[in-house]
């Protein structure tokens, strides 16, 4: 196969596998009653450690393997039903025989790294809490530590990694004087769940090792690699990690960039004019899910430039690079999501690969050159970005990249097998497509309240309230039935709410409020008809009464018309009973959003709210922001109008 066959499947794989990742992003809750139809909305985010132990191959230069044993102490999140990050540190030893009489005397390892695992049953076959087998591919970068004792055929013993000075063993510069190299593990995972907070599961893991030493020969520019086939068990620490009170957006984005190109391999980079400095050019196209998440993949064009003083210098050089990222906001992960917060910084990192063709002088004139066909590496991109949010669908940024190239080459001229490196500073926009962001709350209870009753013609009020009276707190943008057991018309009722920003009552005729709304609605399309609609209005507690009130009621009749026009698209309003009401400030909310937050002392907080009364509660609340002034991030959640919509099938 070709270099330039492998850059092209690396491209049309990473094309692929973004959109496949978040398939099925838009979801809805059902009946709490009946597991099996639970969706991607019921999966709980968690941490979870692991251990496993297996059996380790070695694949090198040796012709023969011994299986050794090995082990992995782990520490993961899985932040929804498909994605998940996972740290692993293990240890373990390897073992094997070569042609010419060498054979491996000893042989261990340190590694630890990091992986991105995806969970493809739930991407082909849809979430199903009750599954108990999922296939769950992963990728990842690691960082292995090691030394080997290889022997030859008249008891000669070569070393590499060991902490002493004999001069046939080759010192590194990891513990004890281990040799360290990166690697790239990518495997699958069969995972079986026993119990609710137990899993066991079979693992087979590729280890691809960026060093040719690895067991001890060296036999040109042919990479190690070695494979674990273990068995381990994943324990759920906790639930819900990041996702109490956070506000989750959810969105598409195009990026384009550029900047300046810097090529560090063997070379010297000379900056005297603007020609000595290579521009490059970056299409991308992402994916941002919760409140900090981000994957995206890249492709563009640059071109390198450098020189080596007495040896040589780059006439020409040019590439193509296509890579796919992961990245994370570390403000959003640290402080929390915060409406008015422009700024972000993400640190990110990925895996790609580089085409490239370069043209080299040599200090005596010769030329030396390799074309696309000829110049191609795996590169592992790490860097961060610092964007400015712009408005709604524009952001800039300003991003460093750091790319390990897995070839010494890249200036056609390999140096003692350094890998070679290069980095880019670029600028550029970020436009997001349908920008939908919704909170989300800790839930309680979710379970349906089921009312017996003996309907009649004017039963319609009584039994709204009945059930208003019982219903649990429930999370933001989630639809949650209820079933009305009736004598002939079974009914359901269906909660969502309706967002606002802060001091403001006007229509939010967005996308997140136009889902959240089309979610309630969805029995329409089953047959049934709306029968009444319930709106009720909040604000959050900071500020005057007077205020409050007024844009309580203001949101209630926006709501109401902004209900209204929705439904007046897909049925008659003409036998809809409305009921609107304003609320006011939402104080028990506020209480509810404070139990179920991360902030200190929550506890104590919430005691203070619960013990001031109506006329003081206002310098109480005042006193605790400044105190514990994250109190604040619980505020946006509160904006709100509730709408409650019971439709009935005839």
């Amino acid at each position: 196969m070709s270099n330039l066959t492998f850059f092209r499947m690396v491209v049309i794989a990473i094309m692929a596998i973004v959109p496949a990742t978040f398939y099925g992003q838009t979801v809805i809750i059902k009946d709490d009653t009946a597991p099996e139809n639970a969706t991607r909305a019921d999966f709980n985010n968690y941490v979870y450690v692991s251990g496993d132990v297996g059996i380790g191959l070695l694949y090198g230069d040796n012709n023969s393997r011994n299986a050794n044993f090995n082990g992995h102490l782990g520490l993961g999140y899985q932040f929804d039903n498909i994605l998940g990050f996972k740290f692993n540190i293990g240890y373990g030893s390897l073992g094997g025989d070569f042609n010419g009489g060498y054979k491996i005397d000893k042989m261990d390892f340190i590694e630890a790294n990091i992986n991105l695992t995806v969970n493809l049953t739930d991407i082909i076959l849809g979430y199903n809490a009750n599954r108990k087998f999922s296939v769950n591919p992963h990728i990842g970068y690691g960082h292995l530590q090691y030394r080997t004792s290889l022997k030859d055929a008249n008891g000669i013993i070569y070393k590499a990694g060991y902490n002493d000075d004999d001069m046939l063993n080759v010192k590194g510069t990891g513990l004890s004087h281990r040799k360290t190299v990166s690697t790239i593990p990518m495997g699958l995972t069969v995972t079986w769940q026993v119990f609710p907070r137990w899993s066991f599961n079979l693992d087979y893991t590729a280890n691809y090792v960026c060093d040719d030493f690895f067991d001890g020969l060296k036999s040109g520019n042919t990479k190690d690699w070695f494979t674990n086939l273990s068995i381990g068990a994943n324990y759920k620490l906790k639930a819900n990690w990041f996702q109490r009170n956070r506000l989750f957006c959810n969105y598409w984005y195009m990026s384009l960039d550029g900047g300046a190109t810097m090529l560090q391999a063997d070379n010297l980079l000379k900056i005297e004019t603007l020609e000595d400095v290579k521009a490059n050019i970056n299409l991308g196209i992402g994916y941002h899910f919760h409140n900090f998440y981000k994957v995206y993949a890249k492709i563009g064009i640059g071109g390198f430039s450098g020189y080596k003083e007495n040896v040589f210098n780059i006439d020409q050089s040019n590439y193509i690079a296509a890579n796919i990222n992961l990245s994370a906001d570390i403000i959003n992960m640290i402080f929390g999501y915060v409406d008015t917060r422009v700024v972000g910084l993400s640190p990110h990192i990925g895996v790609g690969a580089l085409l490239f063709a370069t043209k080299v002088m040599m200090e005596d004139g010769s030329i030396i050159e390799q074309n696309l066909d000829s110049g191609a590496a795996i590169t592992i991109p790490m860097g961060v970005e610092f964007s400015y949010n712009m408005n709604k669908h524009w952001d800039f940024f300003i991003d460093y990249t750091a790319n390990y190239c897995h070839t010494d080459t890249i200036e056609c001229l390999p140096m003692n097998d350094n890998k070679d490196w290069y980095s880019t500073v670029n600028a550029g926009f970020r436009y997001k497509f349908n920008n939908s962001c919704v909170r989300q709350n800790k839930v309680r209870n979710r379970r349906p309240i089921i009312v017996e009753c003996e309907c009649n013609d004017n039963s319609d009020t009584l039994i709204i309230e009945r059930i208003i009276e019982k219903i649990p707190v429930i999370e933001k943008d989630t639809v949650v039935n209820t079933v009305i057991r009736e004598k002939s018309l079974p009914s359901h009722q269906n909660y969502t709410d309706i967002s606002y920003p802060k001091g403001k009552s006007e229509r939010i005729d967005s996308q997140s409020n136009r889902n959240a709304l089309k979610k309630a609605t969805l029995d329409l399309d089953n047959g049934y008809t709306v029968q009444s609609v319930l709106v009720e209005a909040y604000s959050s507690p900071e500020g005057p009464k007077s205020i409050n009130d007024k844009l309580s009621n203001e949101r209630a009749q926006i709501a109401a018309d902004f209900v209204r026009s929705e439904l007046s698209k897909k049925t008659s309003l003409d036998s809809i009973k409305f009921t609107v009401v304003s609320n006011g400030a939402d104080w028990e909310g506020l209480l509810d959003a404070v139990e179920s937050s991360s902030i200190q002392d929550k506890d104590k907080i919430a005691n203070e709210l619960k013990n001031a009364t109506e006329e003081n509660r206002e310098q109480v609340l005042g006193n605790l922001t400044v105190k514990y002034p994250r109190i604040v991030d619980l505020y946006s959640q509160l904006r709100r109008a509730g709408v409650t919509i019971v439709t009935v099938k005839e």
